[in-house]
C-alpha cells in the first residue's frame, strides 16, 4: 500500500527560505540540503520540537543529534570549553568551519537533554551549503538535525530520498533546487571530534570518519599541541559509546536488501554455489573495479568510481544504494570490501566506515571465474 504524502516541500526561493524558517521558529519540522546529507531539523532549543525527530525518524533516545548554526560565532552560546579546549576548537573551526567538521563539546545548561543523549555534551557544526545557513540564519534559532530519513536507513541526498522516507510525516522539506546526487555535494556525514579537558590538556577524540579527512584534522592539530585519537567503534552493535557521537551502530545507513562487503577471490577452494546462487539476484556496487568480474552475471551492477576516486565515490554512495534497493527482482547488495581503508587518513575511511555499517560487517568471497 502506497503511504500517502504530507510532506509539504518548498522552493528555494527567499521566499520558500522564509516559510522554512517560520516552520522551525513555531516548533515544527524542516528537512533541508547541507554539503553532507539532507538534515531533518527542528529548533534545538525546543525539547518538544527536538523528541518530534526522533519520533518522525523512529530514532532511539540514545542516539544524539548535532546542532548546526549559520556562523561560526553562533557556536560558543551552545558550548561551554574552558582555555585548553577554547584554544583547540577556535583552530579547528577557523580552519574547517563552514565545513562538514561537527566538534562535540560540554553543553550549555539551556539546551535540552535529548539532544545527546543525557550525556551533558553537545555535536555541534557549521554548515557549508548556502541554501542550509540560509535557512538556519531565517529561522534565528540553532538548528538540530540528524540526516532525513528513517533511522538506521541510507542516508538522503536528494529531497526525493527524503519523500521516498519521509513523505508520509507531518514535515516540511527545503528542495536543493538541483538534481541528481550532488545536491550534496560531499554525499556523506560529517567529521565528528570530541573535545574534552584533562588537567591543563585538551585531547581530542575522532569518533565519526566522514567528509572531512582525518589528515586534515592532524595538520591542524599538531598547530596547538593536541594529539587526535580515534575511538574505534565497529564493533558496537547495539548502542552508542557515551561520546555523545552519532553514526555508531554496526548497523547503520543500510539498503532494504541484505548487503554484504564482496571480494573476488582466486581460491580454487572457494564455494562456487555461493556465487551460482547469489549473483542472478545480486546487485553489485563496485569501487575502483574491484568486483568488475561479477558484472555480467549479476543482476545490476554500478561502479562508485572506476577511476577509484574517494570524493566520487562519496557523493554518489548512498544514491547509489537507494538505487541498488530499487532494483527489480534484486534479492542482495554486495559492495566492493574496503575495510583495509577504514583506518586511513584520507577521505577513502570515510567512504569504508559507510560501507561497512551499511553491510552490518557482513562479508561474503566470490570465486573468480575463468
Amino acid at each position: 500500500m502506497t503511504t500517502k504524502r504530507v510532506a509539504r516541500v518548498l522552493p528555494p526561493t527567499p521566499d520558500g527560505i522564509e516559510r522554512a524558517g517560520g516552520v522551525l521558529r513555531s516548533g515544527g519540522l524542516c528537512a533541508f540540503p547541507t554539503e553532507t546529507v539532507y538534515g531533518l531539523g527542528a529548533s534545538a532549543l525546543d525539547e518538544r520540537a527536538v523528541r518530534r525527530v526522533f519520533e518522525v525518524k523512529e530514532r532511539p533516545l540514545s542516539d544524539p543529534l548535532i546542532v548546526h548554526v549559520a556562523k561560526p560565532e553562533d557556536a560558543p552560546a551552545l558550548v561551554d570549553l574552558d582555555e585548553p579546549c577554547r584554544k583547540a576548537f577556535d583552530a579547528l573551526t577557523e580552519a574547517f568551519w563552514p565545513g562538514p567538521l561537527t566538534l562535540v563539546c560540554p553543553a550549555r545548561s539551556h539546551l535540552p537533554d535529548c539532544l545527546s543523549a543525557g550525556t551533558s555534551t553537545v555535536g555541534v557544526r557549521c554548515p557549508s551549503h548556502e541554501l542550509a545557513r540560509r535557512l538556519i540564519d531565517a529561522a534565528g534559532v540553532p538548528v538540530a538535525a540528524p540526516s532525513a530519513n528513517k533511522f538506521g536507513h541510507v542516508s538522503p541526498t536528494t529531497a526525493a530520498h527524503v519523500l521516498d522516507d519521509l513523505g508520509g510525516e507531518d514535515i516540511s522539506i527545503l528542495d536543493g533546487g538541483a538534481s541528481g546526487s550532488a545536491q550534496c555535494e560531499h554525499g556523506i556525514e560529517s567529521t565528528v571530534v570530541g573535545l574534552r579537558t584533562e588537567g591543563t590538556t585538551c585531547h581530542l577524540t575522532l569518533y565519526r570518519r566522514g567528509a572531512l579527512p582525518r589528515a586534515s584534522l592532524e595538520e591542524i592539530c599538531s598547530q596547538v599541541g593536541a594529539r587526535l585519537n580515534t575511538a574505534e567503534t565497529y564493533a558496537s552493535e547495539s548502542k552508542p559509546d557515551a561520546s555523545g557521537s552519532p553514526g555508531q551502530l554496526l548497523t547503520h545507513y543500510a539498503p532494504r536488501l541484505p548487503a554484504a562487503l564482496c571480494t573476488v577471490v582466486a581460491d580454487a577452494a572457494a564455494d562456487d554455489a555461493k556465487s551460482d546462487s547469489y549473483l542472478a539476484n545480486c546487485v553489485v556496487v563496485d569501487f575502483g573495479g574491484r568486483l568488475k568480474t561479477l558484472e555480467k552475471a549479476a543482476r545490476a551492477y554500478r561502479d562508485l568510481s572506476a577511476a577509484g576516486d574517494a570524493k566520487v565515490a562519496a557523493n554518489a554512495l548512498f544514491d547509489t544504494l537507494r538505487w541498488a534497493e530499487g532494483v527489480p527482482g534484486a534479492a542482495n547488495v554486495f559492495i566492493a570490501d574496503l575495510s583495509e581503508e577504514r583506518a586511513s587518513s584520507a577521505l577513502i575511511a570515510g567512504v569504508a566506515d559507510r560501507v561497512y555499517r551499511a553491510a552490518s560487517g557482513n562479508a561474503i568471497e566470490i570465486p573468480r571465474k575463468t
